[in-house]
C-alpha cells in the first residue's frame, strides 16, 4: 500500500514508456492488494497504450471474460496477447483455463505436451493442469499434481478438495480443509464443498457453522457468483435453515433487475431442493417480481405437485400453458399436459385423466386412451375420428419393411409379459421380437418360451453367462432379419403405435438414417415421474434405425454394463450427422421404475441431477475417442480390442 501511494504520487511525473512502467507497478501492487476493479481498469489501460510491457494485463483481462463468461473476447485477448508474448508462460496458462472452460478437450492435451516439452512447472500450470484432470474425470493424475502444490493458496486448495471429492475421499477432504482454515476461509467455493462434505458425513452442527461463515462472505458477490451462490441455497434447504433462506428471500427483493435473468436457473434449483416447503416460500418472492412468468409457471406447479396440491398446480399448469411462446421448447408443452394428467390421477378423477391424455395423443392422430390393469393400457375407442395420419397409412410400407424389435432381459419374470404384449399388439404387424435372455435366474425364460409359442414372430437367445445388456443387444443384431432395427426394455411398455410412428418419420427422407422418440416414467402406484422439470424425456432404448447402413458404418453397441445406448447415438450422430437421427418429442414409451433395475443398481447409478463416477469417466472416454477418430467409429461384435478404456465397473463379461 505505501509502494502504490508512492507511485500514484510520482506517475503525474512520467511520460512515455515510463509512464507504462508506472501502471505495470501499481498493477503489481493492487494484485498484492486484491482490488479487482482497480486491475481490471490498470490492465485495460496498459493493453490499449502500452501492449508490449508485460503479458500480465492480458491474462487479467481473459480472466475476467472467464468469469463473465464471454468465452470469444477471452479467446480473443488470449491471441493477441500470444502474437506479443509467444510461449509465454502466463498466457498459456490462461490458455490451459480457456480450453477447459470451453471443453475443448482435444486442444488442452496438446497444450500441456508443448507446456512439459517447454518445461513450465510452477505452481500456476501445476494448478491448471490438475483442473484440467478433474474436467476431464481423471482424479488419480489431478491428485498427484495437486500434492505439489502450496496450500495456503486458496485456489490451490480448491484443487485439491475437488480431488478428493471426485475420489469419494471424505475425510481427506475435511482434514486438508481444517489444517489450511484462512485459504478455506478466503474462497467461496471451498467453503462450500466442506459444508456440503460435513452434511453427507452427516455433521449437521459443522455444516450449519461453515453455511452461516459463507453467507456474509457471500452477499456482496451473490450475483455475480450465481452457481456458488444456488449451491448455497440448495444447502440451506437440505439443512432447512430458516434464518439463510429468508436473507435470501430478502435479497430477491434487493435485486429484482438481476432476478430475471436468473429465473431459469433459480427455477430449476428452487424445484429440485430437498424441502418442498422452503421453495415454496421463495417462489412467493419470485412470482411477483420477475418478467419470466411464462417459463416459471411450470416448475412452480411441479413443486405444487409436490406438496400435494393438485388445485393450485391446477391452476399453475393451465397459466403456464396460456403464457407459453407459441415457439417455445415442445418438450415442456408435453410436460404441462401430463402434469395436468397427475393432477387428475392425484384427484382421482380417471375420465379428466384420459380426456386429457386422449386430446394429446389425437393432436398426432394416435387412438384414444382407456384404463386397463397396466398404465397405460391403450386401445382404439369406437368414435375415435380418423386422422391424416390414419388415413395415409398404406399395406404396402407394412409389407416392404420389416422391423427386428430386439429385447435384453434379466430376471424380469414381473413385467416381461406386458412388455412383449405391448409389442405384440402393435398397429404396425410386420415385425420379429428377438428376446435374449442374460441367464435369468427366475422364471423368465419360461415366460418367453410360452408367448413365443403363441406368436411365431417371438425369438428366444439364451446366453451362457451374464454379460450385460448390451452384449445381449449385439446378439440380437446379429440375429436379426428385419431392415430396420428398434429396442425394447422387459420391464417397459410400448404405445401401440409407436413402431408405425418411428417407422414413418424414418423413411420421410433417406438422409434420415434413425428416429428416436420420448418416454414417461411410472411407478407402482402408477404416478407419473418428473425428470429435469420435465415429465417427457428422451428414451435412449427407443432408437431405431436402418440395420444395413449403420452396421456397415459404425458397427455394433460397446460391450459395456451401462452408458452404451448414449455412446451408440452420439456415434451414429457423428458419423452421419446429427440431422440423420429425427427427434420426436411425443412420448411414445413408458418406463415402469423398479428397485433392482439396471439404472438404480449402486455402482452405477445416475440421479436427477449426478451422473455417477464410472459414468462420467465412461462418457469421457468415449467423447473423446469420437474427437480424435471422428473418420472411424466403426465397433466390432465381438470386441477383439478395444478403442479406449473403460471404467471397471462397466466392463461386461466375454462371452468368447
Amino acid at each position: 500500500e505505501y509502494l502504490l501511494r508512492g507511485l500514484l504520487k510520482l506517475q503525474p511525473l512520467l511520460r512515455g514508456i515510463e509512464f507504462g512502467f508506472g501502471l505495470f507497478g501499481q498493477l503489481l501492487c493492487n494484485r498484492r492488494i486484491q482490488n479487482q476493479e482497480e486491475i481490471i481498469t490498470l490492465s485495460n489501460q496498459l493493453i490499449s497504450d502500452f501492449p508490449h510491457i508485460t503479458s500480465l494485463a492480458f491474462c487479467h483481462i481473459a480472466e475476467h471474460y472467464f468469469a463473465e463468461n464471454d468465452f470469444c473476447n477471452s479467446a480473443m485477448t488470449i491471441e493477441r496477447g500470444l502474437s506479443l508474448f509467444p510461449d509465454d508462460h502466463r498466457l498459456l496458462v490462461t490458455l490451459l483455463r480457456y480450453y477447459v472452460l470451453s471443453d475443448n478437450t482435444k486442444a488442452a492435451e496438446k497444450l500441456v505436451e508443448k507446456m512439459s516439452a517447454l518445461g513450465h512447472q510452477s505452481q500456476q500450470y501445476l494448478r491448471e493442469q490438475a483442473r484440467y484432470y478433474l474436467h476431464t474425470e481423471r482424479p488419480k493424475q489431478a491428485l498427484a499434481l495437486a500434492q505439489n502444490l502450496f496450500l495456503n493458496n486458496p485456489a490451490n486448495l480448491n484443487v485439491i478438495l475437488r480431488c478428493y471429492l471426485q475420489l469419494d475421499l471424505l475425510e481427506d477432504l475435511v482434514q486438508a480443509a481444517n489444517k489450511y482454515p484462512k485459504a478455506t476461509k478466503a474462497d467461496p467455493r471451498s467453503e462450500i464443498l466442506v459444508a456440503q462434505t460435513q452434511f453427507k458425513l452427516g455433521n449437521e452442527a459443522q455444516a450449519k457453522e461453515h453455511l452461516l461463515h459463507l453467507w456474509p462472505m457471500m452477499k456482496e458477490q451473490w450475483w455475480k457468483s450465481s452457481r456458488e451462490a444456488l449451491g448455497v441455497l440448495v444447502l440451506a434447504f437440505q439443512l432447512e435453515n430458516t434464518e439463510i433462506v429468508e436473507q435470501i428471500c430478502q435479497d430477491i427483493d434487493d435485486h429484482e433487475e438481476i432476478l430475471d435473468e436468473l429465473s431459469p436457473k433459480w427455477a430449476q434449483f428452487l424445484h429440485r431442493g430437498g424441502n418442498p416447503q422452503i421453495a415454496e416460500k421463495i417462489w412467493n418472492h419470485i412470482l411477483p417480481s420477475t418478467s419470466h412468468l411464462d417459463t416459471l409457471w411450470t416448475p412452480y406447479a411441479l413443486t405444487l405437485l409436490r406438496l400435494n396440491r393438485p388445485q393450485r398446480a391446477k391452476a399453475a399448469f393451465s397459466l403456464a400453458m396460456k403464457s407459453r411462446p407459441k415457439k417455445h421448447d415442445r418438450r415442456y408443452w408435453y410436460t404441462e399436459r401430463l402434469g395436468l394428467a397427475e393432477v387428475m390421477r392425484q384427484n382421482n378423477d380417471l375420465h379428466g385423466e384420459l380426456e386429457i391424455l386422449s386430446e394429446m395423443y389425437a393432436h398426432y392422430g394416435l387412438p384414444h386412451f382407456v384404463r386397463g390393469k397396466h398404465w397405460p393400457s391403450i386401445a382404439f375407442a369406437a368414435h375415435h375420428k380418423k386422422s391424416f395420419f390414419e388415413r395415409i397409412r398404406g399395406k404396402a410400407l407394412q409389407a416392404r419393411h420389416k422391423i427386428s424389435v430386439i429385447m435384453a432381459a434379466f430376471n424380469a419374470a414381473d413385467d416381461i409379459e406386458t412388455a412383449i404384449n405391448s409389442i405384440a399388439k402393435q398397429t404396425y404387424s410386420n415385425f420379429e421380437l428377438i428376446i435374449v435372455d442374460d441367464e435369468s435366474t427366475d422364471n423368465t425364460v419360461e415366460i418367453i418360451e410360452r408367448c413365443a409359442k403363441a406368436d411365431s414372430r417371438i425369438t428366444l437367445i439364451k446366453n451362457t453367462q451374464n454379460a450385460g445388456p448390451y452384449v445381449c443387444k449385439n446378439m440380437g443384431l446379429e440375429a436379426a432379419k428385419g431392415d430396420i432395427v428398434t429396442f425394447h426394455d422387459a420391464d417397459d411398455i410400448s404405445h401401440p403405435c409407436r413402431l408405425e410412428f418411428q417407422l414413418r418419420t424414418l423413411l420421410r427422407s433417406r438422409k434420415t438414417v434413425g428416429s428416436i422418440c420420448h418416454h414417461v416414467r411410472l411407478d407402482n402406484t402408477n404416478k407419473l415421474q418428473e425428470r429435469g422439470m420435465r415429465f417427457s424425456t428422451l428414451s435412449p432404448i427407443s432408437l431405431m434405425f436402418r440395420k444395413e447402413r449403420v452396421l456397415k458404418r459404425i458397427g455394433y453397441f460397446d460391450s459395456v454394463r451401462a452408458g452404451g445406448d448414449s455412446e451408440f447415438i452420439w456415434r451414429l450422430m457423428t458419423s452421419f450427422g446429427k440431422e440423420s437421427l429425427h427427434e420426436i418429442y411425443l412420448p411414445l414409451y413408458y418406463a415402469l421404475v423398479r428397485e433392482g433395475s439396471l439404472t438404480m443398481t449402486e455402482a452405477i447409478k445416475t440421479g436427477e441431477l449426478v451422473m455417477s463416477l464410472p459414468r462420467r469417466m465412461y462418457k469421457r472416454a468415449w467423447t473423446r475417442w469420437h474427437e480424435e477418430h471422428s473418420g472411424n467409429l466403426r465397433l466390432d461384435y465381438p470386441l477383439m480390442s478395444r478403442p479406449y478404456a473403460v471404467p471397471e465397473e462397466l466392463e461386461a463379461a466375454s462371452l468368447l
